[in-house]
């Protein structure tokens, strides 16, 4: 027994019972016991006692800019969520931002935004053609007040350019703020480009403020919805077997009723049968209309082409009962596309 070779290679020491402060060659579980910022072992885990054959693994500093020795790596800040963008207030601008705030500017500018005095919106006068019966004055007075109705607290007046009042002088006279002056003209004819420039220019030398023109209702594809809002209120739906014929009062200038059968062209309607358009005078004549259409046709129906109802969509509803056709009741003032159609070429006026 005495006389067993001793082994050349040093006998392994069993590990202190403190922390040697090296790193085990596996990977442990991260759980550091109180002392993990002097190095320390987990708190369960002790090194082994066979020697370290190979060198301890470095860690690399969350900057990245050096390495340090064994232990936990440091928080890696980077990987935190940024912080979110501070929000500028567009109620409380910033001192930096404007430009004097004690002289009141008419804009203040803001980061990446401009506030700006807003320009109240101009008073509306409907200035309709006018007729001895009174049904046209309460037609375009109906108008007047859908209109009212989309713009609570905007001023709506109306006028007329024959036969009755009041008159475009009269309507001035009332104004207390710049205007825009509608015409309730449904084509660009003579009453729309001589007629209405002259009363208006009346009413800026008179009125003492700004008043400016509009164009007239028509031609637009808001009437062609008009008409259809006219049909469904009797309970007509589309049918490609149904003919429409927009019944027209006519003008002088026959290019200006032709405007009615270009916004048909333009602007077709889905699921009814073909579109025509016929006028009392100077214009294609509804029997004229009825002889074009196509064989295909089951029905034809008749919509007054007119603001309001009078004497002559009576003429226009006994010519529609000589051939036939069925006229459906009403006229485009009572509708809901007119008054959009209205606020549209109102507000397309700069103010």
């Amino acid at each position: 027994m005495a006389s067993r070779r001793r082994s050349s290679s040093p006998r392994p020491t069993r590990a202190p019972s403190t922390c040697s402060g090296r790193r085990p060659t596996r990977p442990l579980t991260p759980r550091w016991c109180c002392s993990w910022r002097s190095r320390g072992w987990p708190r369960r885990r002790r090194p082994s006692s066979r020697p370290v054959a190979r060198r301890p693994r470095r860690w690399r500093s969350s900057s990245g800019a050096g390495r340090r020795s064994n232990g936990p790596p440091r928080r890696p800040w980077a990987r935190l969520p940024p912080t979110p963008a501070r929000r500028e207030c567009v109620l409380r601008p910033s001192w930096s931002s404007v430009t004097s705030w004690r002289s009141g500017p008419a804009s203040v500018t803001l980061r990446g935004s401009s506030v700006r005095r807003v320009t109240p919106a101009r008073d509306i006068v409907l200035l309709a053609h006018g007729s001895p019966d009174p049904r046209h004055a309460a037609g375009v007075e109906e108008l007047a007040a859908h209109v009212r109705e989309r713009i609570p607290g905007r001023a709506v007046h109306t006028a007329y350019l024959d036969h009755h009042p009041p008159s475009p002088s009269d309507a001035a006279a009332v104004l207390a703020g710049p205007a825009v002056v509608v015409p309730v003209l449904l084509t660009p004819a003579y009453h729309a480009t001589v007629d209405v420039p002259t009363a208006v220019a009346e009413m800026n030398r008179g009125a003492g403020v700004d008043v400016g023109l509009a164009d007239p209702l028509g031609p637009h594809h808001l009437l062609l919805e008009a008409a259809e809002e006219l049909l469904a209120a009797e309970g007509m739906l589309p049918s490609p077997g149904t003919a429409v014929i927009l019944y027209a009062a006519g003008a002088s200038d026959s290019a200006a009723v032709r405007t009615v059968a270009e916004t048909i062209a333009a602007s077709p309607r889905q699921g009814w049968g073909p579109w025509a358009v016929a006028a009392l005078d100077g214009g294609t004549r509804l029997d004229d209309v009825l002889r074009g259409l196509p064989d295909e046709v089951e029905r034809t129906v008749a919509v007054s082409f007119m603001v309001a109802e009078g004497v002559l969509r009576d003429r226009m509803a006994q010519a529609c009962g000589r051939h036939g056709v069925t006229m459906v009741h009403g006229a485009l003032a009572r509708t809901s596309a007119v008054a959009r159609l209205v606020l549209e070429r109102a507000d397309s006026l700069p103010g």
